[in-house]
This record gives structure tokens, sequence and C-alpha cells, in this order.
């Protein structure tokens, strides 16, 4: 079962999950040179510039492309993504540090607002997170064509139940609202 959820995907036939994967080492790549040298060098301008020719590429097959990050893996439309390049798995890394759970890139964006992410995304935890909400910030250097969505992915056994927190607190009779718990 797990295989199959592996090969799902929502990317249409005419994406190739190659592609995906180069993508993704090329934002690794971006993010990686930038935090080493600046978002101005040379070969962050050059790896950008890559970068957005094949996510436009990509795009011009589907509007959207979302990249999750779960506990120590990184899907793309629902595919994992290869993490054996040490560009790829330093992007995830990243991802994760930065505690960015999902986010969807979409047709029309331009080089400059892809140039802003990977920026961004190249800062550390710390100056990110100064600056508020992942959201408010796309916002706020006017990417519009990011969305971010907080969203947390576990991985679970057929043992593990999940309940919504009003349906459990439904069944305890009310314990928790407001009086003494939570």
């Amino acid at each position: 079962m797990a295989d199959a959820d592996k090969t799902h995907s929502d990317l249409p036939p005419e994406v190739d999950m190659g592609d995906i994967q180069d993508l993704v080492r090329l934002l690794g790549q971006v993010v990686s040179t930038a935090s080493l040298y600046s978002p101005e060098h040379k070969a962050v301008k050059q790896s950008l510039e890559t970068a957005y020719m094949l996510l436009e590429l990509i795009l011009e097959h589907c509007s959207t492309l979302t990249l999750n990050t779960t506990e120590n893996a990184l899907l793309v439309e629902g595919r994992e993504v290869d993490q054996s390049n040490p560009l790829v798995a330093g992007f995830v890394k990243q991802l994760q540090v930065l505690e960015l759970g999902s986010f969807t890139l979409s047709k029309g964006m331009s080089k400059d607002e892809l140039g802003t992410l990977l920026t961004l995304l190249s800062l550390h935890p710390d100056k990110l997170k100064e600056q508020g909400a992942f959201g408010d910030i796309l916002q706020k250097h006017g990417i519009t064509n990011v969305q971010a969505r907080s969203v947390i992915y576990k991985r679970m056994s057929e043992e593990d139940l999940v309940i919504a927190k009003g349906d459990l607190l439904d069944k305890m009779g009310g314990a928790g609202d407001g009086a003494g718990g939570g």
C-alpha cells in the first residue's frame, strides 16, 4: 500500500518526475548558494534563471505546483522527491527548519517573485521569523503567485486513531471548554 501512495500524483502525465527532481535540485542550489554568498552572486543568478525556465515549463502543463514537507520528506503534488542529492536534501532540511509545511507555486509567477521567494528561504530561521508569518511575508514582498499554508503531515499506522478535537470534547462531555483543561 505504501508503494501505491508513492505513485499517486496530481501531476498531469505531461509533467515528468525527473523535471520535478531537477527543479527541486535547482531550488536547493539557489537557496544554498544565496545563503553562503548573497542573492546577487553570479552563481545564484545563473541557477535562478535555469530554475525559472524549468518551473515555467512545468507550469505550462499544470496551473499550480504544491510542495509539502513531512517528517523527513518533501512531496511535490503528492510524489516524494528523492533526497540523495545533497542540494535537494539541504533544501528539504531548510524548509523543515523554517517550519514551512506547504506552499504552492502558481502559473504566472515572475522570475523576480521566484528570486525573492528563494532569497527568503535562504534566510536564517530567526531572521525570517522576525518578519512574521510566512504568508504575511510573501504579501509584504509582493509575491502573489505563492500561497503558503499551515499544514502538518505526520506518519500514522493503521492502529492510530484520528479524531477531531471538537468530537473528542463532545465525547468527553464538554471537558476542556475552558474549565481547567485544554
